[in-house]
């Protein structure tokens, strides 16, 4: 919700996805703020622990095509562990398409990699190779919603 005011205030145009099992979209890209933040509000995070799938891929070529229609400067922000399972597209293609569409990915990366170390890395691997293709940025909150927080209020000082 902070990241779609600060979005309101330099007067883009955005939407808002959801992804799991299944993948939820406010819509085309819109600058009714109101709208965005409604719908984000109303997402609910999925519980079936029996279900693997985890659409991110897919979810990010939706917000890819969505944003290939708009002008001007076009970024991906993206809230994730980085697991996915069941897409149809790869992240090779998936860094294609962007580099096509001239589509920068900002990834903040929610998954606690402390217990493995830095070296070793499982969720998140390929958006942390992705990114830097992309032009845009990777920050590593791991399970710290304070420095999720904090990471939001200085990225908003930067733009």
């Amino acid at each position: 919700m902070e990241l779609l005011s600060e979005f309101e205030k330099i007067k883009a145009q955005a939407l808002v996805m959801s992804y799991g099992t299944e993948i939820h979209s406010s819509g085309e890209l819109v600058d009714d703020w109101d709208s965005l933040k409604n719908f984000t509000g109303s997402l609910t995070v999925e519980t079936d622990k029996h279900n693997e799938t985890v659409l991110l891929y897919d979810a990010m070529k939706r917000a890819f095509e969505k944003l290939n229609d708009g002008p001007g400067t076009k970024a991906v922000v993206v809230f994730a562990e980085g697991n996915d399972h069941g897409s149809s597209i790869g992240w090779k293609s998936l860094t294609r398409l962007a580099h096509r569409h001239q589509i920068a990915c900002y990834v903040v990366l929610f998954a606690d990699h402390s217990f493995y170390g830095r070296e070793v890395r499982h969720y998140g691997y390929r958006l942390v190779e992705l990114v830097p293709k992309t032009g845009g940025r990777l920050w590593e909150v791991g399970d710290n919603p304070r420095k999720g927080s904090l990471l939001l209020w200085r990225a908003a000082g930067q733009r």
